[in-house]
């Protein structure tokens, strides 16, 4: 009865302000992640190359033998050896559309356990978005292209930002000369659902609400405050009943109405010698795009 009347006055205090909980630094670091080494950015690649500019881009990147992970070869490490863009005639994209990418493998885990090398074509119109992204882990190649073509995902390594900036406008100039687009994450950010761990650990007897599992570097929500691990609790008034409902709702909003978006946050601080967690109700005022 009284871990009852107990769970009820937290989600009350939650609901109008903010509420504490004290847990075990343990049980709390299994319950919540840790940031990720890999910081994600907002980037909205220059689309204006021309097909020459395009072409010196790619045949930069062989010169300097840019890795990449193949998802047909996970267990590869392949360098681009030789890549070109080649269009057809056609003012509309068609399947003669391609990126072709030649390179040299290693390390593959095939039958013979031999390097060796391989060829590929992306079709202009498979290509759906590109990421970038830094790994502070990470050797000397810390900057990544995340080039996503029918929903498998090629990494590609830099040195520099500037590089990978470069190749990512080249791709995306292709892309344009084609009449075809990118798709971006919503806002600049991904949600998914409460794990029934953390539903229980902000005082809530249902999963519902919606997480927030990443913010990209610079994009809308990044600018507006929203932090990875808030909480989405309700969007211009509307109660969020989970990451599907996000989505949907998102996407029925217009993109001339401004958004409130209500989150609970998690803060720590030390009271009597122990670590307290705190959840604080903040609101974000961001424009819709």
């Amino acid at each position: 009865m009284l871990g009852r009347l107990y769970w009820m006055f937290l989600t009350i205090v939650i609901l109008f302000g903010s509420a504490s909980l004290a847990l075990s630094e343990e049980t709390d670091k299994a319950i919540w992640p840790a940031p990720s080494s890999v910081q994600k950015y907002w980037y909205l690649p220059k689309a204006d190359f021309s097909i020459e500019q395009i072409n010196a881009a790619f045949n930069d990147a062989a010169l300097s033998k840019i890795s990449f992970n193949d998802p047909n070869y996970p267990s590869a490490i392949c360098n681009i050896k030789k890549m070109q863009l080649k269009l057809s005639k056609h003012p509309k994209a068609s399947d003669s559309d391609v990126i072709r990418i030649n390179s040299d493998w290693i390390g593959l885990n095939n039958a013979f356990g031999k390097d060796g090398s391989a060829k590929c074509s992306w079709k202009l119109a498979d290509i759906q978005a590109i990421g970038l992204a830094y790994n502070s882990s990470g050797t000397n190649q810390k900057w990544m292209l995340v080039v996503t073509v029918e929903r498998s995902q090629w990494f590609f390594w830099f040195q520099e930002e500037t590089q990978a900036r470069r190749f990512g406008d080249a791709i995306a100039s292709a892309i344009v000369k084609k009449g075809l687009g990118l798709s971006f994450p919503i806002l600049g950010m991904s949600v998914g659902d409460l794990t029934p761990e953390q539903a229980q650990n902000i005082g809530i007897t249902r999963i519902e609400n919606a997480l927030v599992a990443s913010v990209l570097i610079d994009g809308p929500a990044d600018k507006a405050g929203i932090q990875t691990l808030d909480i989405i609790t309700e969007i211009n008034g509307t109660k969020i009943r989970n990451a599907s409902h996000f989505y949907s709702l998102m996407s029925e909003v217009s993109s001339e109405t401004p958004l409130a978006i209500a989150c609970l946050r998690r803060e720590e601080k030390m009271e009597n010698g122990k670590e307290i967690v705190l959840y604080k109700t903040k609101t974000f005022n961001l424009p819709h795009q």
